[in-house]
């Protein structure tokens, strides 16, 4: 294959580069570059215009006043598209939802636009010279016509655009084990940004979860696949560009996700996780530590991003000698809704909830023996939910003589358990281990404080005062203590939950979390500065690290 400054170029791109030199000099005759340089710059910015995808530029006339200024500024751009993002591909989802990109200054020293003022050299640009040129007819013209001059046309042609924050639209793929109400929130919102999203999934949902009371989540805009064979998923993984994103629940969960994270070691995508740590507790727990050590130590590497759930997901990874530098913490999300409108309480009770399993895990005899040690009669307790261990609750509630003042209502749908949590005054959640606990959200959203045990991931959100607190998790004399505060401060005022609502909107909402795992990416695979999530401060165990580092270019920046 001929070369042509150092790139190896096919015989229909010289065939472009010859009309393009053409072009040029019909533009200024008069003008001389180096042939060289001239020639490398005139082949990268056909690249970046769509020739290597095989698709035409449209045909535009130029007058012969374009200065020779303009058409280097065009080639510039284009050149240095290429160094940074390779190749581009034309993308689907580009022509589907395309925006308004910049147009060239009258200056012809840089693209203009609100963001950027005329004049101003555009260093910061992604913009692709594919995404100013509008769909070619269809019928592509003739090789003839494929001038860089109507490049030039169509840049200067194109509409101002409306906002800088979202340059370039990106393709994600979701390996999981079924479909999720506690990230469909995120993943539509990163649909109704532009970017395409697919979910791939063991089963739509499970019979468990069903029996627990969760509904199937909204679907919208997201292309779901259900129970793929081996011959849909690669032909999933070869049909998307090479610059979409992978994310899987881990690498021993779902069916969909090991297959994927098999495939990564044969072919290389931009890869990563999106999953919670794991439960160290007994001999299970160390050997979940040895099984995830030796995978990090062998193929660790494999991963480019980790979006870890939580505090205790970085702190897990990391302890399995996961790429450090790669750790990001994560969070789930639940949907948006407005709480319920609720009668005022004829006792004046203090109410207390919680919702989930009544599992050992789950630590709810922990909250039934603190509930015996209060010793006080204001207080409600209900558990919602249902489980082996409510028999085990009955009685240490019967033996303290409170059992007119505990409620067991089974399991219940989700908008029921969130009336429940909406009409307390605190939900607790126990656990001896919890991956994230996306309950802590719903009563967030809700403006519902939360006590919770520090082996849950969501403990991330609490913030010690208004929103709840952290206890340690096997220390039932500590969860006492933070429900003895709780109740003295009294039931939760309306504008407490107010504002619990309206910082929850903000920090844990669908569209922050999907702004937040979209910076996430970019810093990643783009350098620059990383952000700390919107539901926390930095982290106590990554304060001096993010100070040193905090405009460090990732390994995978390009």
């Amino acid at each position: 294959m001929p070369s042509l400054g150092g790139r190896r170029v096919s015989g229909s791109a010289l065939q472009r580069l010859r009309l393009a030199r053409q072009a040029c000099q019909a533009v200024d005759p008069a003008a001389r570059v180096d042939r060289l340089s001239r020639d490398a710059r005139l082949s990268a910015a056909i690249s970046a215009a769509g020739g290597s995808s095989g698709r035409a530029a449209t045909a535009h006339t130029v007058s012969l006043s374009t200065t020779e200024t303009q058409l280097r500024t065009i080639l510039d751009v284009g050149l240095r598209r290429t160094e940074q993002h390779g190749p581009v591909r034309r993308d689907p989802l580009v022509s589907l939802a395309r925006r308004p990109m910049p147009q060239l200054s009258d200056a012809g020293k840089g693209l203009a636009g609100p963001h950027r003022p005329v004049g101003h050299p555009n260093r910061q640009t992604r913009h692709s010279i594919s995404n100013l040129i509008p769909d070619a007819r269809p019928h592509d013209p003739p090789a003839s016509r494929r001038t860089v001059p109507g490049i030039v046309s169509a840049i200067a042609a194109a509409p101002q655009p409306a906002t800088s924050n979202d340059l370039q639209l990106m393709n994600f793929v979701f390996w999981q084990n079924q479909v999720s109400m506690h990230q469909s929130a995120c993943l539509r919102a990163l649909v109704a940004r532009g970017h395409s999203c697919r979910w791939v999934v063991d089963a739509a949902d499970s019979p468990e979860r069903k029996q627990m009371g969760w509904t199937a989540p909204d679907t919208a805009g997201i292309e779901v696949v259900v129970a793929p064979d081996e011959r849909q998923c690669r032909a999933i993984w070869n049909e998307q560009p090479e610059d979409t994103v992978h994310l899987l629940t881990g690498f021993r969960g779902a069916n969909t996700a090991r297959w994927a994270w098999r495939q990564q070691g044969r072919q290389r995508r931009r890869l990563g996780f999106l999953a919670e740590g794991a439960d160290v507790r007994g001999l299970k727990g160390l050997l979940r530590r040895l099984i995830y050590s030796w995978e990090g130590l062998r193929r660790g590497r494999r991963a480019e991003i980790i979006m870890a759930m939580g505090e205790n997901g970085v702190r897990w990874y990391r302890r399995c000698f996961f790429p450090a530098d790669r750790i990001l913490p994560f969070a789930y999300t639940v949907e948006r809704f407005e709480p319920p409108s609720l009668p005022p309480r004829p006792d004046g009770r203090f109410q207390i909830v919680f919702v989930g399993s009544l599992i050992v895990r789950k630590g709810v005899d922990l909250l039934a023996e603190a509930f015996a040690r209060l010793g006080r009669d204001d207080v409600r307790l209900t558990f919602v939910g249902d489980g082996p261990l409510r028999g085990a609750l009955e009685r240490i509630i019967a033996r303290c003589g409170r059992f007119s003042q505990v409620a067991f209502t089974g399991n219940v749908s989700n908008a029921e358990a969130r009336s429940r949590i909406a009409a307390a005054d605190l939900l607790v959640l126990p656990s001896r281990f919890d991956g994230w606990g996306a309950v802590v959200n719903e009563a967030l959203m809700l403006g519902t404080p939360v006590v919770c045990s520090d082996r849950c991931g969501a403990r991330d959100l609490l913030d010690g005062l208004q929103r709840g607190e952290v206890y340690r998790w096997n220390r039932v004399d500590q969860l006492c203590a933070a429900l003895k505060r709780r109740i003295a401060a009294g039931p939760i005022a309306p504008e407490t939950r107010a504002a619990i609502r309206r910082w929850s909107a903000s920090a844990i909402s669908g569209e922050a979390v999907a702004d937040y795992l979209i910076a996430a990416v970019r810093w990643v695979y783009e350098g620059g500065p990383r952000i700390a999530p919107p539901w926390t401060a930095l982290m106590p165990f990554q304060q001096a690290a993010e100070v040193n580092d905090a405009n460090r270019t990732t390994p995978f920046a390009r």
